[in-house]
């Protein structure tokens, strides 16, 4: 049977992006909350808690919104719209645009001094493996950016080890864009792959202590 696209259903988003883990984040992509897809409407989204036990932040009727989704196998979207009700336990978000659909740079990015461990999965017959200790710049659901002054390449597969507060993980990621801000370090702006269940909760967990790290130095 032919599945029915997000265009064939009169919804915004095709079904399967329900449950999809997302960032809530104002206009100026400050973080406001974490929530999990509940239900899809034409024009609107209706969210739930990110995890058992947590509560959603509740949103003032009219915000003005943007939803960054994470779904492994449909892909990312980024979508605008306005708070129309918000309690702890649930969130609409109506008269929904999606601002674009495939670029997961748009998701919150976090600054951080980590440190990790990148593996390459691409060594051929006889090669040592390279396996060396980056700078992670900063981590967001979508991926993370890291500086090494080692070779990699684009659409290099990777793992790569990170170890934030309590939290490890191992991801497989892709490289996707280099840069070199200067004459030793080279940048690799990554995309995580295929990330577990388990992987994705610890990611939004870490992310979470990270963004309030950030607001308590902020606030002095």
């Amino acid at each position: 049977m032919k599945k029915r696209t997000a265009e064939e259903s009169n919804t915004i988003l095709e079904k399967g992006y329900i449950n999809a883990l997302s960032e809530i984040v104002t206009l100026q992509n400050d973080l406001l909350d974490y929530g999990r897809i509940q239900s899809i409407e034409e024009k609107a989204l209706v969210f739930g808690p990110s995890r058992e036990g947590f509560d959603l932040t509740e949103l003032s009727f009219g915000t003005a919104v943007k939803i960054n989704i994470h779904q492994a196998r449909l892909g990312y979207k980024v979508l605008s719209g306005m708070v129309s009700a918000s309690t702890r336990e649930r969130l609409r978000v109506t008269g929904l645009e999606i601002i674009t659909a495939t670029d997961n740079r748009q998701f919150l990015r976090v600054r951080t001094r980590a440190r990790a461990v990148v593996t390459s999965l691409e060594v051929g017959p006889g090669q040592a493996e390279k396996s060396v200790t980056v700078s992670v710049e900063d981590i967001s659901l979508g991926g993370m950016l890291f500086s090494t002054p080692i070779v990699f390449g684009v659409d290099e597969l990777l793992t790569a080890r990170l170890s934030f507060f309590d939290f490890t993980l191992e991801p497989l990621c892709r490289i996707r864009r280099i840069t070199q801000r200067d004459g030793n370090s080279h940048y690799y702006g990554c995309q995580f792959e295929e990330l577990t269940p388990q992987q994705e909760d610890a990611l939004y967990r870490i992310l979470m202590r990270l963004q309030q790290e950030r607001r308590a130095h902020y606030r002095g």
